[in-house]
């Protein structure tokens, strides 16, 4: 049973999508320890959000579309811009907490 789970998540590319998640995760915690004991600078650290949510989106995760709530169940697909919203959606939401 594990096995067939982990061929599932290798064939569908989810495990790629957790993993660069994860070391996202991992070097956002370091850039806050990092921060906190040398105080960088807001430019400094901004580019190096940049830099780790690019890991994110080259993994696999982006916003590909977004539902229309005016409608039922339409969807607008993004194309082109999945890739600068999933980069300032994660930029904000890193800089939110």
């Amino acid at each position: 049973m594990g096995g067939s789970r982990g061929r599932h998540m290798l064939e569908t590319g989810i495990i790629y999508k957790i993993i660069g998640i994860m070391i996202a995760s991992i070097l956002i915690v370091f850039l806050g320890k990092a921060d906190k004991r040398h105080r960088l600078s807001i430019g400094n650290k901004l580019i190096l959000q940049i830099l780790i949510s690019l890991i994110v989106i080259y993994s696999g995760v982006k916003i590909e579309f977004l539902r229309d709530p005016s409608s039922a169940g339409e969807y607008l697909y993004l194309n082109f811009f999945s890739i600068p919203l999933t980069l300032i959606w994660i930029v904000s939401i890193t800089n939110s907490i």
